[in-house]
């Protein structure tokens, strides 16, 4: 497989068996390495990471937390030059993609707004183009706390939402989508150490959901702490089975 240093891609047959939707769904969960503070090349190594994914019959793709950006930039760098606002035109190559195969696609980003506030954000690209933007409640010491509310997509393959890395700790965020009628959770996440997994399983099973995650991966030094981040070691929660059948 290609570009190993960003990828471990890894594509999911999930066979849905519920009231709503009997639709199977193919769900790519790109284990992304991002440059620190490398925007532009960051993107360009993802589009052809999705690219494959949806090559590859993905109906859904998702990426890491901060998959533009890395994780341990300053609130000065979003907005200078690390920021996305809305609508997003940097990412017009991987909103036609989500058109061009009928799929949505999920992209952790930095965002930042015209009145220069700053979050950590996920924008979802559906079959029409921009379906919503999630913001992260949990503070990351950078930027403002996440105040849009959750919204559930209706598709084919059952009801979908964005919920952004430690978000997933408080049981109160993933039971609100839940109250909702969520029936797959895609989480974007910038982990590391180890035990995650089992928040993520009994915030699934209280709930009665889905949990899929996309956490990135590598070694990642911060500058602003002096502190290296070792998400090799950090779970990427996979179902042993290939197939699964709720």
């Amino acid at each position: 497989m290609k570009n190993q240093k960003f990828l471990l891609l890894f594509l999911l047959l999930i066979c849905l068996v519920m009231s709503c939707s009997s639709k199977s769904v193919n769900i790519a969960l790109i284990h992304f390495k991002p440059e620190l503070g490398e925007l532009n090349n960051n993107l360009t190594a993802l589009v052809p990471l999705i690219t494959e994914a949806l090559e590859n019959d993905a109906d859904i793709v998702v990426t890491p937390e901060l998959s533009t950006t890395g994780f341990s930039i300053t609130r000065d760098q979003v907005l200078e030059n690390l920021g996305l606002t809305d609508p997003f035109p940097e990412l017009n190559s991987i909103r036609n993609l989500a058109i061009e195969y009928t799929s949505y696609i999920f992209m952790g980003i930095a965002e930042k707004t015209d009145q220069d506030e700053v979050y950590n954000s996920v924008v979802v690209f559906g079959p029409e183009g921009y379906e919503q933007l999630q913001r992260k409640r949990g503070l990351s010491g950078w930027h403002e706390r996440g105040n849009l509310p959750f919204k559930i997509m209706k598709t084919e393959y059952g009801e979908i939402a964005p919920i952004i890395c430690s978000d997933s700790y408080l049981p109160e965020w993933p039971r609100i989508l839940a109250k909702k009628g969520v029936d797959i959770v895609l989480l974007s996440a910038n982990w590391w150490g180890t035990g995650q997994e089992k928040i993520w399983q009994t915030r699934a099973r209280e709930n009665g959901i889905w949990f899929f995650i996309a956490n990135r991966w590598g070694i990642e030094e911060d500058p602003r702490y002096g502190f290296t981040y070792n998400m090799n070691n950090a779970p990427a929660p996979l179902p042993d089975l290939q197939q699964l059948v709720i």
